[in-house]
């Protein structure tokens, strides 16, 4: 973050080190918190998508073909 905000980029954790609430700036425990909770909701929502199209195919082995030829 001290980075960030020495030296700006276009990336979400710049955005976040310069946004405003109620014209206050988001402290760093803030910033870590969301960030945390971002990397935890994506890491658990694709994991959740891998196992159901596991447990898909495995119930309907037949549409793997369907689907690979789309790829």
């Amino acid at each position: 973050m001290a980075a960030r905000r020495t030296r700006p980029s276009d990336d979400l954790l710049t955005r976040l080190v310069e946004a405003e609430v109620d014209e206050e700036r988001l402290t760093d425990e803030e910033i870590l918190g969301f960030v945390k909770l971002l990397l935890s909701a994506g890491t658990e929502t694709t994991t959740n998508t891998l196992a159901n199209a596991i447990i898909t195919f495995l119930d309907h082995p037949h549409q793997t073909g369907a689907v690979a030829q789309r790829a």
